[in-house]
């Protein structure tokens, strides 16, 4: 019961801003959920994926809410809040600052999600450059005790005025976040995802294909093709 009054309190707090121009809210369904090449969906269920983010007028400030509840069970499965900062401290260089906390519930996989946990982060950018290429170091001191890179490339094709062609690909290297006691470390996991947003107004519509390649056999060898789609204002 508490994890849903925590959903609610949630969707009630976003959405008496459903006025405010730095509101963010959408509704994601995907067939699978793959998080950093752990497999967290083995029961092959569509999961729903709630989304809300404000940003604070000009400050750089944001707070973050997102969830997963899967739609066959009936559950709600995870719920984190983030408190991120960006801002520019060079004129080409974006850097990103944050804290997460992680709340985990019904998480059908013992051996990586054990309890809630919580999270820092640091991330550099250079998004006016070509691929806006990106470096993300996570540091959970919490449950999952350890460390996660993530280094990510993106690129755009204006297709219409309101459509393009969006490309990600990102690979993660797990320095011992969430692994076992003296498992191996190493470049875990390979992500390339097409998406192609659909923007009417403040409406958008994103379908997205993704593949994922597990590199690391402290996790798997398991390759993943899946596919979902997000609803946003």
């Amino acid at each position: 019961m508490k994890k849903y009054i925590i959903f609610i309190l949630m969707a009630i707090t976003f959405g008496s801003f459903a006025i405010y121009p730095g509101l963010d809210i959408n509704f994601g369904a995907s067939s699978y959920y793959i998080w950093r090449g752990f497999d967290l969906n083995p029961e092959r269920e569509f999961m729903i994926n709630p989304y809300a983010s404000l940003s604070i007028g000009d400050t750089g400030l944001s707070i973050t809410a997102w969830g997963s509840y899967a739609l066959e069970e009936k559950e709600m499965r995870e719920l984190d809040l983030t408190l991120a900062y960006v801002f520019k401290p060079t004129r080409h260089l974006r850097a990103k600052l944050g804290y997460t906390e992680y709340r985990f519930f019904n998480i059908h996989d013992p051996l990586y999600l054990r309890s809630d946990s919580k999270e820092v982060f640091v991330s550099l950018g250079l998004p006016w450059t070509l691929f806006e290429p990106e470096l993300t170091a996570y540091y959970d001191f919490g449950a999952g005790d350890g460390m996660y890179f993530n280094f990510r490339v993106q690129h755009a094709i204006q297709l219409l005025s309101f459509l393009k062609l969006e490309f990600y690909s990102s690979l993660g290297y797990n320095a011992g976040q969430w692994l076992p006691e003296g498992a191996k470390t190493g470049f875990s996991d390979f992500n390339f995802t097409t998406m192609l947003p659909i923007k009417l107004g403040r409406i958008y519509i994103i379908p997205f294909t993704s593949y994922t390649a597990i590199l690391l056999d402290s996790i798997s060898n398991s390759r993943y093709f899946w596919f979902g789609i997000t609803f946003g204002y």
